[in-house]
């Protein structure tokens, strides 16, 4: 996994992960590039998921990596349905 700069990176909080064609990561997302005019508990969606690793708090989409902060409530569900039965 690359280090994910936290001036740049896009942190998601309150994160899991739902299927509507694809995987795509669901959560308060905080660009530290672009101050937000969303409220604090405003969900937002990535595009598609290629890759997402809870032990480094990484995410990868088709266009970005970002940040996981907390999960919800639902991620380790939602983590355990989208994970390989091998364990990758």
């Amino acid at each position: 996994m690359p280090p994910l700069n936290p001036d740049v990176v896009t942190l998601v909080e309150d994160w899991t992960i739902e299927r509507y064609v694809c995987p795509m990561l669901v959560g308060r997302f905080r660009d530290p590039r672009k101050p937000s005019g969303l409220p604090a508990d405003w969900l937002s969606f990535s595009s598609p998921l290629e890759l997402i690793s809870i032990e480094a708090k990484a995410a990868r989409s088709l266009t970005q990596w970002y940040r996981l902060g907390e999960p919800s409530n639902l991620a380790e569900d939602a983590v355990n349905i989208w994970s390989f039965s091998d364990g990758r």
